[in-house]
């Protein structure tokens, strides 16, 4: 085997990326190196690199890329991983001290000073779109071989946007049997929101836009109900109370929209006591009337990311066969010389059952 590797790598904002070669890297105490065999790509790569943004930046030279499925290739002392083992490979990187501490590999530096010291540490930074990786043993979470079955290691890849809402969820305490509303619920993380309510036993009501995306969920998930919104709320009030009242809603905003449209309607439609989670992108005040607020006695707190815990047993679901969702996909592969081509295909490839990765195998 040889003792370089490629890698994928920015140099500055709004430049071309280059692939460089780097000499392998020996792993110390808390650390391994992993060989990298698919990374997937996300939406907003090329949007990330081409400007600064004022949020999601890092550190220059990184290489890009959030998640990816490895083996490990060594190991440093006291890890308890071991070569050959199966792992997915995290993209939240959290400070030994706190876990309020985070950065993001490939794509967020941090928002405090003690965060930005983390990605101070280029290997810490860095993403998946290389050959070998030094990551930390905290961002390896191994992975049975014999849930992968017959489908392709590149499913894996979806276990990255199945963590947040989650772990969304469990902080509300979503149990079996209760009812959420997920809006909207056709995008990559909305989409696999539905499936882990579904896989927790909640029904589901999914909402969005999109008829031929919603069916699709629908077909393929128990307990999952479409509701297509118009954004009129008197119409969407209705719509939503078919199902009675709900126990939780769970909003996902999509980053470049100010606020979620369906927002107010959805809370109308929870029962007293009802519980809100606020996951999404926002850029504009949120509006809760007096009544919601104060008379239905609503809980409502916002989550971000999720916990090494809460990480290991969505794991543990999905290898337990209860969230069918990871399998689902439409898988787009791309070598990796073709990591252009790959971005531009992400750039469209949006609905929850669409997936492009690198195959690095």
């Amino acid at each position: 085997m040889s003792d370089t590797y490629k890698a994928i790598v920015c140099h500055e904002y709004g430049q071309p990326l280059t692939i460089n070669e780097y000499e392998l890297p020996n792993p110390v105490s808390g650390t391994v190196v992993v060989k990298v065999l698919s990374a997937s790509i996300i939406k907003r790569i090329k949007e990330l690199i081409a400007v600064k943004d004022p949020i999601f930046n890092t550190p220059l030279p990184f290489v890009p890329g959030n998640y990816g499925i490895g083996r490990i290739h060594s190991v440093g002392a006291g890890s308890h991983l071991k070569p050959g083992q199966l792992v997915y490979l995290d993209s939240v990187v959290f400070s030994r001290e706190t876990q309020a501490e985070l950065i993001i590999k490939g794509s967020f530096g941090g928002a405090t000073p003690a965060s930005k010291e983390l990605a101070k540490l280029k290997y810490k930074r860095d993403g998946y779109l290389q050959q070998y990786a030094l990551v930390d043993i905290d961002n390896c979470y191994p992975i049975n071989e014999a849930f992968v079955g017959e489908h392709s290691i590149h499913h894996l890849n979806n276990l990255a946007f199945a963590l947040v809402p989650y772990a969304g969820l469990r902080s509300v305490g979503l149990k079996a049997g209760e009812t959420v509303i997920i809006a909207p619920s056709t995008g990559k993380f909305s989409g696999a929101a539905v499936a882990v309510a579904s896989a927790m036993g909640a029904t589901v009501i999914a909402v969005g836009r999109n008829q031929q995306v919603l069916k699709r969920l629908e077909n393929n998930l128990p307990n999952v109900h479409p509701v297509t919104l118009t954004g009129d709320k008197d119409t969407d009030a209705a719509a939503l109370a078919k199902f009675g009242p709900a126990n939780v809603f769970l909003d996902l905003n999509p980053s470049g929209v100010p606020s979620n449209p369906y927002f107010e309607s959805c809370l109308n439609a929870l029962a007293y006591e009802g519980r809100v989670v606020i996951q999404g992108n926002l850029s504009q005040p949120l509006t809760i009337s007096p009544f919601n607020f104060r008379f239905k006695n609503l809980t409502v707190r916002s989550k971000t990311m999720y916990t090494r815990d809460e990480a290991k047993d969505l794991i543990r679901l999905a290898e337990s066969g209860a969230l069918k969702y990871w399998a689902m996909h439409r898988i787009q592969q791309f070598a990796f010389e073709e990591f252009e081509k790959a971005f531009s295909a992400a750039e469209t490839a949006t609905s929850w059952d669409d997936l492009v990765v690198l195959d690095l195998a």
